[in-house]
């Protein structure tokens, strides 16, 4: 995992916010999809938000795509955001 990559939750009644920052790269792809993987049974709504994420690099945004496109699809339930979101949208 990128040395400086951290995700910080938040949970609120029935939605998590999860904001992600530093590098990410393919670790921090799996990291992240486990924390989705495992909230997603007790929250209704996760929001992940990218505003502070400095690099993705391409086998992070493969790995996130292909841990998530099997698990869970993007909906109103869980939504990426901020000014990266485009780039690690499945």
């Amino acid at each position: 995992m990128a040395s400086n990559f951290r995700i910080n939750l938040r949970k609120n009644c029935e939605t998590v916010h999860i904001r992600l920052k530093g590098d990410f790269d393919g670790d921090s792809a799996a990291r992240l999809a486990n924390i989705i993987e495992d909230l997603s049974g007790e929250m209704k709504k996760i929001r992940i938000d990218t505003c502070n994420l400095d690099k993705i690099h391409p086998f992070g945004k493969a790995v996130f795509n292909a841990r998530l496109g099997k698990t869970i699809r993007l909906t109103d339930d869980c939504k990426i955001i901020g000014e990266n979101a485009d780039q690690l949208k499945i």
